[in-house]
């Protein structure tokens, strides 16, 4: 199984998110949704 390594910047505070994922378009997708994880708890 192919995974990718990713980087993400918060547009509001610049914080840097690292993260592993075999499927990086869903991830992404789960990343802008609001949830309990770390970038959902990320100010709009």
């Amino acid at each position: 199984m192919v995974f990718f390594v990713y980087i993400l910047q918060s547009l509001k505070d610049k914080s840097f998110y690292v993260g592993v994922s075999h499927n990086p378009e869903e991830r992404l997708e789960k990343h802008n949704r609001h949830h309990k994880g770390y970038t959902g708890r990320k100010p709009t």
